[in-house]
């Protein structure tokens, strides 16, 4: 993978979130069906009225996640996105969990780099959720899309935590 785009398409996850744009841009709610950001049948999340948070227009700000899980380290971004062209960054955590460890080798994901990652993504998230997140969007880059066994990862994820990330190609 090239490690410019990846790093850009990084560095363009708070503007699509504050855009109300999932990792590859697509909408983190769903409008046409009356479901927007903080409506819980529009993915993970509290709802705005159970966390305090507005939908992003002159009620106020809506407080958005995104955990972004690669190769070597899982990172969460909090921010207030105020309309679609702001936000303000709330809380930046990161952990180094080696989930890439071992890849070039066998093709597959360790179950020890995978547990480390799964601990690291509830704790990520009990972050996001403590600071009122009305939405936890996930991104998984190369390690996951790369291993045989990612697939099976990203199930975990789902199952013990109800998260199920997008597993990203890197390309803007």
């Amino acid at each position: 993978m090239n490690d410019e785009l990846a790093q850009e398409e990084r560095a363009a996850a708070p503007e699509r979130l504050a855009a109300g744009g999932g990792a590859a841009g697509r909408s983190l709610g769903d409008p046409a069906a009356g479901r927007g950001l903080g409506d819980p049948a529009a993915g993970r999340g509290s709802g705005d009225a159970a966390a305090g948070r507005g939908s992003g227009d002159a009620a106020g700000p809506v407080r958005l996640a995104a955990i972004d899980i690669g190769t070597n380290s899982v990172r969460l971004m909090v921010a207030d996105a105020h309309g679609t062209d702001d936000y303000r960054l709330v809380d930046d955590e990161k952990m180094t969990t080696r989930l890439g460890e071992g890849l070039g080798a066998n093709g597959t994901l360790s179950p020890a780099a995978m547990q480390r990652t799964v601990e690291a993504v509830a704790r990520l998230q009990s972050i996001a959720e403590g600071r009122g997140a009305s939405r936890i969007a996930a991104v998984a880059t190369s390690a996951v899309r790369e291993a045989r066994n990612g697939a099976e990862f990203v199930a975990r994820l789902r199952d013990e935590l109800g998260l199920e990330p997008e597993v990203i190609n890197g390309l803007a």
